[in-house]
């Protein structure tokens, strides 16, 4: 897979010159090749019917050179014309599959049937060198051969024209002048299908390699649906299949202290037992809240909105639930990004909740919104104590500051804002503030351009 998907900075390094096809993967030619008749043969197919029409419009070119070998002309004009038509309506597959042999033998053909007119007619070498420059135009552009092809055919036809210019007996030095226009338009049309070549050859490759991402981003897809899935399951499972073993060794333990009353030396293991049990049931609860949250975050359903109203509708909010504690916001005004409602509400509630807790009474918790380059950062800071410790180890889940009985906090507030933020493609940070009056918890979201 590898080879097949090459970097784009090897597939338009410098080389040496070895053809088009120079490094290009061997195993790809065939697939390569399909490729292109199979886009290019429609296009060859209507410059052919084109140059159908051309071949057999210069027919009154021949009468005005010269009338008397009008008949012959028409009749090799007809032959060309007939060749054309029969290699256009080939079978298809047939066709397409073996366009650029029959495309470049009857390019080559009707180049020599011109050169055969301009011949026989008077002077025609000389005044009929543009029709053979006509040819070479088709062979080189119109007809969407491929270089070595192409350059076959067009080589072919330079050669039959000095081949006849010189057995009709043309003076070397005319011959040389002439061959000055005809090389020109073989070397501008060969470097003109080489590059077209190269170019297609490296859009081939890309268009694979970008095939290939996209299947594996089509499979991480498949994949996150699963463990999303899987996410949801264990979640129920934690919740409905584990709670029924542990509500009966809840229930034993009781009846057991029940039954022991008196004994001292059994009490203090009963007692133990149920705080064991009790922790069991609060690790399950958290494990189950965790799988939750990873499900939340990743049903990710964005769209574009104002960031500044949906801050202002949860200040407001903590502010009436929240007497002891003052908020305020300072905004930049209407910010616009692409996010999810439900997740952002849900991050800055925990950032809010953080801040109004750890928050010390009567203290005002501050809300900035700034736009800053492309991003709209949002920052929450609060009075009150501050970090001890690295304030990363905050977003890990499981991980709480707070002095209260085990199990009572989840630990999961920071580490769903940190997801929050990850999925909306953006950040978050939280740091004791300059003055160390507290601490500032930070998130960044792209804005929406």
């Amino acid at each position: 897979m590898r080879d097949e998907q090459q970097p784009l900075r090897r597939i338009f390094s410098r080389r040496a010159w070895h053809g088009p096809s120079a490094e290009f993967p061997a195993h790809l030619e065939n697939a390569f090749r399909e490729r292109y008749n199979e886009v290019n043969a429609p296009l060859a197919h209507s410059g052919l019917l084109m140059g159908v029409f051309i071949l057999l419009a210069f027919y009154f070119w021949d009468i005005v050179i010269d009338v008397a070998q009008s008949t012959k002309t028409l009749m090799i004009r007809i032959a060309g014309a007939i060749l054309m038509l029969a290699v256009i309506y080939l079978p298809g597959q047939f066709g397409v599959r073996y366009f650029q042999q029959f495309f470049a033998f009857t390019i080559a053909t009707v180049g020599l049937g011109v050169i055969l007119i301009i011949a026989i007619v008077k002077d025609g070498l000389n005044v009929g060198l543009s029709g053979v420059m006509i040819v070479l135009t088709f062979n080189f552009g119109f007809l969407r051969l491929l270089f070595f092809p192409s350059l076959i055919a067009g080589a072919a036809i330079c050669a039959g024209y000095n081949l006849a210019a010189a057995a009709a007996g043309m003076e070397t030095a005319r011959i040389v002048a002439n061959n000055f226009f005809l090389v020109s338009t073989f070397v501008a049309g060969a470097a003109v299908t080489y590059r077209l070549e190269r170019l297609t050859r490296d859009q081939f490759l890309a268009e694979r390699e970008l095939l290939g991402r996209q299947d594996q981003l089509a499979r991480q897809a498949q994949n996150d649906a699963r463990y999303l899935s899987w996410l949801r399951q264990l979640a129920q499972f934690l919740r409905h299949e584990v709670r029924h073993p542990v509500a009966q060794i809840s229930s034993s333990i009781e009846i057991a202290q029940l039954m022991s009353e008196g004994n001292e030396r059994v009490v203090p293991h009963l007692a133990s037992a149920a705080l064991s049990n009790q922790q069991v049931w609060n690790l399950i609860e958290r494990a189950s809240q965790a799988t939750d949250g990873e499900a939340f975050v990743r049903r990710f359903e964005p769209r574009v909105a104002d960031l500044e109203a949906l801050i202002v509708d949860q200040v407001k909010a903590f502010q009436q639930s929240n007497s002891g504690v003052e908020f305020r916001l300072e905004s930049d005004g209407p910010i616009t990004c692409r996010f999810d409602e439900t997740q952002i509400k849900e991050a800055l509630s925990n950032l809010l909740d953080n801040a109004t807790s750890f928050a010390n009474d009567g203290s005002t918790v501050e809300i900035t919104l700034k736009v800053k380059g492309a991003t709209a950062v949002v920052q929450v800071s609060n009075h009150g104590p501050t970090l001890g410790g690295d304030g990363e180890e905050l977003f890990g889940p499981f991980v709480s500051t707070r002095a209260s009985p085990p199990g009572s906090h989840r630990g999961l507030g920071l580490y769903l804002v940190r997801l929050i933020a990850e999925q909306h493609g953006g950040s978050s940070t939280i740091a004791n503030r300059p003055n160390g009056l507290g601490v500032t918890a930070t998130i960044t979201l792209p804005l929406w351009n």
